[in-house]
């Protein structure tokens, strides 16, 4: 599911900020709620908590909390939304809007890998569509394919723009959440090295570069 496996590579973000530990001591708690909810198959009580704890995170400029918060919300929300990948995305934007640093800076990514995801989801719909000069509409489902790539690009860079900021978020701070091979994660010593190397994956994607020049 893809879908699901953007909820687990963003996930490894939502532990990676530092910030006051007694504030997250009653986040921890009310997102145990949210786990006791999502046992019993209530999800629609989860999704509530999970918007009020967005909320108060968005508040507090708690940033890690913000970013589970989101992801949370996404999972909620693939079980409820029919279209749930046009929900998600609208959210997300909303999210990236209002968000600070380095809250943004993830959260642009998971936008931009949000905006790729749909379109290999719904990669024939796309090709029957043609790019109109002038167009311009929220509306992800009526995007041409050169509009999606064209976002998608733009909020992977704009992902990495505060340079500095994210060079001095040491990614060994996750050591005790990342999956994967331990011996190789030097090659990505920052918040930073991980979220360049997200977008180095979608930019040697043969077909991103078809559909931009589509």
């Amino acid at each position: 599911n893809a879908l699901l496996k953007i909820f687990l590579i963003l996930f490894l973000f939502a532990y990676a900020i530092d910030c006051d530990a007694q504030q997250n001591q009653y986040f921890v708690k009310e997102f145990k709620k949210v786990d006791s909810f999502a046992n019993k198959a209530e999800p629609k009580a989860a999704l509530s908590l999970i918007d009020m704890l967005n909320n108060k995170a968005r508040l507090q400029n708690n940033s890690e909390m913000l970013v589970k918060s989101v992801v949370y919300r996404m999972l909620f929300q693939s079980y409820l939304e029919e279209n749930h990948f046009v929900k998600i995305i609208k959210d997300l934007q909303e999210d990236v809007s209002l968000a600070k640093q380095p809250a943004k800076s993830i959260l642009q990514s998971l936008l931009a890998e949000s905006y790729w995801k749909y379109y290999e989801q719904n990669r024939y719909q796309f090709a029957q569509r043609t790019k109109v000069l002038g167009y311009k509409s929220a509306d992800i489902s009526t995007w041409s394919l050169p509009k999606i790539t064209e976002e998608t690009i733009k909020n992977y860079i704009a992902s990495l723009a505060e340079t500095k900021l994210l060079q001095n978020i040491e990614s060994g701070k996750m050591k005790d959440i990342l999956i994967g091979d331990s011996s190789t994660r030097y090659l990505r010593p920052t918040l930073y090295d991980i979220l360049a190397h997200r977008a180095i994956d979608v930019f040697m994607n043969t077909q991103i570069e078809i559909a931009k020049n589509d």
